[in-house]
């Protein structure tokens, strides 16, 4: 009887070794993607419910002379969404991203109320941009207008439905094609280390 008889060869084990390296890393990409779509699905629906109640407790909310944050609002409410936290008068979402909400008498123009937010260098920047495009469309019959800073410089405005015009581009005009140009330039791999900043705004 050879002692080989009941084993394996080394050349059998490296194979088996090898199957398992690419079925773990096939699984750990599987893992990601689904990770990523649930941040992404956290956050579209987290920024969804603030937005919408900050829109209804400010309809008739007097507010001081100046540029006030009005952050702490959410959290004395108690409308902070799940996976977003509220801390040190200070409110992130779940890729800790910051948001402020601001009540101004100084633009009686434009706006009274908004809600800023400002993503710091991450890889989910383009597709954070990508949900809160989409989110200013959905909500575009309430706001005065919607912003959108370059990291390069500049910004791109998009306006409510009673403040668009043929001169003003509106929210609601805005395709999905629209979206994902505007995001690209928001993307790490064009503006590594930047800052982004967006601005829903109400009158």
């Amino acid at each position: 009887m050879y002692a080989n008889d009941k084993g394996r060869s080394m050349v059998e084990m490296l194979g088996v070794l090898a199957i398992i390296g690419v079925l773990s890393v096939g699984a750990i990409a599987g893992y990601s993607k689904a990770m990523m779509k649930h941040k992404l699905n956290v956050h579209m629906s987290g920024m969804s419910f603030l937005l919408q109640n900050a829109l209804q407790f400010t309809t008739n909310l007097p507010i001081d002379a100046g540029e006030i944050d009005m952050t702490y609002l959410f959290d004395k409410l108690n409308v902070i969404p799940d996976g977003f936290k509220y801390e040190k008068n200070n409110l992130y979402d779940i890729f800790g991203s910051s948001i402020v909400l601001i009540s101004s008498t100084l633009y009686p123009a434009a706006y009274k109320w908004g809600l800023r937010y400002y993503i710091e260098n991450t890889n989910f920047r383009f597709y954070a941009c990508q949900n809160l495009l989409t989110l200013a469309k959905e909500f575009s019959g309430q706001l005065s207008y919607f912003t959108v800073t370059i990291p390069s410089g500049g910004q791109l405005n998009y306006y409510g439905d009673g403040y668009c015009s043929e001169t003003r581009k509106c929210l609601k005009d805005i395709k999905l094609s629209d979206i994902e140009n505007v995001c690209r330039v928001q993307d790490d791999s064009q503006n590594p280390g930047g800052r982004s900043y967006f601005s829903f705004d109400w009158f």
